[in-house]
């Protein structure tokens, strides 16, 4: 395991219930959930890098599964959470330093495992934080991606 990467998805940074809201209360929601995991070093950093980053091209996969993601220096390492918006919108930001080689291969085997059906009704279905977090753990494992 590469330890650069360790804790990158915790439980504690997913949620089977984000409020409704405008992009930028939605974006909130998830960065605070990046706070519990201590990587958070700048919120308004991190809010500013992904919203650079959604102006260059929309981060939403497919109907109802948005992956925001970015570098930036307003975290010390990568970090992701997940939320789930009315049992209808899967979301799913990905935040890495500006020093750390890209992420690439995590963010895209999100995307692969996001765009799965089964993994896309068992995450709109949940009904808890853990079920979340476990599916999506789930999904990584199969892709010999650990968290």
């Amino acid at each position: 395991m590469d330890s650069e990467f360790h804790g990158w998805l915790l439980p504690s940074s997913v949620t089977s219930e984000l409020e409704d809201g405008t992009d930028k209360d939605i974006l909130d929601q998830l960065i605070r959930l990046l706070e519990k995991t201590g990587c958070v070093t700048d919120k308004e950093h991190v809010l500013n890098d992904i919203i650079a980053r959604e102006k260059t091209g929309s981060t939403e996969i497919c109907s109802g599964i948005i992956v925001p993601h970015a570098r930036s220096s307003g975290v010390s390492s990568l970090c992701t959470a997940a939320g789930i918006v009315n049992h209808k919108t899967v979301y799913v930001m990905i935040v890495w330093p500006i020093d750390t080689a890209p992420c690439l291969k995590r963010l895209s085997a999100l995307i692969e495992i996001l765009l799965n059906s089964k993994t896309d009704h068992a995450l709109l279905a949940a009904e808890n934080n853990i079920d979340v977090y476990n599916c999506l753990t789930a999904g990584l494992k199969q892709h010999g991606i650990t968290c």
